[in-house]
């Protein structure tokens, strides 16, 4: 909450990464990507057990499926941001699989080559009116 007013997701992020996630070498600022927040919301997360980089250039998610939550439905879709940094290049994928799937696959781009790639996994409703707020996880690629 601000003075007199209370401020919005996007203003608490901005204002967390002007504060926390940005650093400074050789004289270029760079952000904490671990930081980086793609989305906030009221759906609850779901928690991913694994994300694996298959030699065929898939990537394989796994997750619990918590649709037996009150406020979760099992029809809720996972959407992913991949960010290669060699490259600086974003892979945006939706609808990878519904909570109930507990398993989605998404094609890398060919040219992706071996580096780290920085994952934020994140839920919405079928009607796209509600999300999740997103998670960060870190994967190194070997293909």
């Amino acid at each position: 909450m601000g003075k007199k007013s209370l401020i919005n997701g996007v203003e608490q992020q901005s204002s967390h990464l002007l504060k926390r996630g940005v650093g400074i070498q050789d004289n270029k600022p760079y952000l904490f990507l671990n930081l980086v927040t793609m989305s906030i919301g009221s759906l609850p997360v779901a928690y991913i057990n694994r994300i694996t980089i298959l030699s065929d250039g898939q990537v394989e998610i796994v997750w619990e499926d918590n649709s037996f939550n009150g406020i979760t439905m099992d029809t809720y879709l996972l959407s992913v941001v991949l960010f290669h940094p060699d490259l600086e290049e974003l892979h945006i994928c939706e609808d990878v699989g519904q909570r109930v799937d507990k398993l989605g696959y998404i094609s890398l781009p060919n040219h992706w080559t071996s580096s780290i790639i920085h994952v934020w996994t994140m839920w919405k409703n079928s009607e796209e009116t509600l999300n999740s707020t997103s998670v960060y996880y870190q994967i190194y690629s070997e293909i």
